[in-house]
């Protein structure tokens, strides 16, 4: 009698478990699905038909299969008791676990088929069950917390995909992959989120907003960094040309700014725009000269007609300067190499073809001339030439308030030309 009396109660315990753990399905319950493959062992959570997170399963064995079929949860129960061997819920021994989702099959409205825990966690990944499908504890109870009723269940046994097992059921999963939506383009990944931030694909790195995924392209300002991401979004690195301007990006595609040394040659790029220098120009009141490929010249260099020097450290020499032994003048505006007569500070001179300040008897035009040792003009010693105050050719004349005119002169970079360059914040596809 008092056997009776005990199964009695836990079938009517059972049932009041089972009701109220039964809820009216919500709204929400729409966005949620599970994929259950009953070949592979897995059970794979989707919301809004995206992957959210992969799992191992236990499902019905040779004798007692999972039914294949599309279902929905009706019931959530926590420790439920396992009802015939009559051991209690949470009970060790429970081969339920601590969580029970009734599934609708064949019309036992969740009291025969579900997704629940185990009291055997070696079974996890194997075909094992008398039906139902078993999970770790510790993602059962995750998995429980996170489906409402009424969430759909899709269970088939086949070596295929999840989305074959969605096609088959008439529901399309979220694809993998670049797509565009309101001229904005996106990557989705096999997992079924957005990529968002620095993304490595296929050998190229991407970057998309971190909030919602856009692939960023062209001049982009990440991070306090200049990037330019190409019309397809790829990072670009190293030597680029983009418009009629030369750049450099480091290995990491930060936009070189300033000086840099590349290769063992010496660049300056602006400081804003991180275009490349060519040509005169001007460096924190300094003038420099670059190459056409922007490679910072020094020593003596000739541009258009005239010849400058240039120190070791790239800086165009001005007014007297002694290279290798030998005395030169520049202009103090333009820094072009004086040559023939020239009169400097009041006092004349005379500069060689080359340039080179002569000193002591020197013919020139057929007159001879004596110079002191500081390269003055003392005066004529001989003269073949009637005319005797005849001004000597060529004379060069240099005042301090007078600007030597320069040839061949660049736009500068920093003082001359105001930079404008425009930074882009989020130039996005």
């Amino acid at each position: 009698m008092k056997n009776i009396f005990k199964k009695t109660f836990i079938v009517l315990l059972s049932a009041i478990i089972i009701f109220a753990g039964t809820a009216p399905v919500s709204n929400a319950a729409s966005k949620h699905m599970i994929i259950v493959n009953t070949k592979k062992n897995t059970l794979n959570y989707y919301v809004n038909y995206t992957l959210v997170k992969k799992f191992r399963c236990a499902t019905g064995k040779a004798s007692t299969p999972t039914p294949q079929r599309k279902t929905t949860i009706v019931n959530k129960i926590k420790n439920r008791p396992f009802y015939k061997t009559g051991i209690p819920g949470g009970d060790p021994r429970n081969p339920l676990g601590k969580r029970w989702m009734g599934l609708n099959i064949d019309g036992t409205q969740g009291s025969t088929y579900g997704i629940h825990g185990n009291n055997n966690e070696k079974s996890i990944g194997k075909n094992v069950s008398h039906g139902c499908i078993r999970m770790h504890n510790s993602e059962v109870e995750w998995l429980f917390d996170q489906v409402p009723l009424g969430t759909v269940v899709l269970i088939k046994n086949t070596s295929n995909s999840d989305n074959y097992i969605a096609n088959y059921y008439n529901v399309k999963l979220l694809q993998s992959g670049w797509f565009t939506e309101n001229k904005k383009t996106y990557y989705r990944k096999s997992n079924g989120q957005l990529a968002k931030g620095w993304t490595k694909m296929n050998g190229k790195t991407y970057y998309f907003g971190k909030s919602k995924g856009q692939l960023y392209t062209g001049w982009a300002t990440i991070g306090g960094n200049k990037y330019y991401l190409g019309t397809d979004g790829a990072m670009h690195t190293g030597w680029q040309t983009i418009g009629e301007n030369k750049y450099y990006f480091n290995s990491k595609g930060v936009m070189t700014k300033g000086w840099a040394t590349i290769d063992g040659n010496k660049y300056y790029f602006g400081k804003v725009s991180g275009k490349l220098a060519t040509g005169w120009t001007t460096i924190s009141g300094k003038k420099y000269y670059f190459g056409t490929d922007g490679v910072k010249q020094t020593g003596w260099i000739t541009v258009g007609s005239n010849k400058y020097y240039l120190g070791t450290d790239g800086v165009r020499r001005t007014g007297w300067r002694t290279i290798d032994g030998n005395r030169y003048y520049f202009g103090k505006s333009s820094g072009k190499l004086y040559t023939g007569w020239a009169t400097i500070g009041g006092k004349k001179y005379y500069l060689g073809t080359d340039g080179v300040m002569v000193t002591g008897k020197q013919t020139i035009n057929g007159v001879v001339y004596e110079f002191g040792k500081d390269g003055v003009l003392k005066g004529k010693v001989e003269e073949q030439d009637k005319e005797t105050n005849k001004q000597p050719e060529n004379d060069q004349t240099t005042k301090d308030n007078k600007s030597d005119n320069e040839d061949n002169t660049k736009s500068n970079l920093e003082n001359n030309n105001v930079e404008q360059d425009t930074q882009v914040l989020e130039n996005v596809k």
